[in-house]
């Protein structure tokens, strides 16, 4: 049985690769679908006023209660998934 330690000098790249990318986009998705949440709970709070959801988001929650430009920029991203508000019987559809 040969140890060829050339042979395997790349496989410890590709895992230090994995987990620095594990690191990065494990966060993010896990910040980013606070969005889909929102959108999913349609203004129902079914959803975002669960205590089970709430602890599952309270890091972030936190998080941006510590740092205001952080929130300004997350109620942004929140918002972008809101639901629109019904139409109302004074709405006007748009005709061409």
């Amino acid at each position: 049985m040969e140890n060829n330690p050339a042979k395997r000098s790349g496989s410890g790249t590709a895992v230090v690769v994995l987990l620095v990318a594990l690191l990065v986009i494990l966060p993010m998705l896990y910040a980013l679908s606070a969005g889909p949440l929102v959108w999913l709970d349609g203004g129902t709070g079914r959803f975002t006023e669960n205590e089970y959801v709430l602890a599952a988001y309270y890091p972030l929650i936190w998080v941006n209660e510590s740092c205001p430009p952080l929130e300004a920029l997350w109620t942004g991203y929140i918002s972008l998934w809101e639901p629109s508000p019904p139409p109302t019987a004074d709405m006007q559809p748009v005709t061409f």
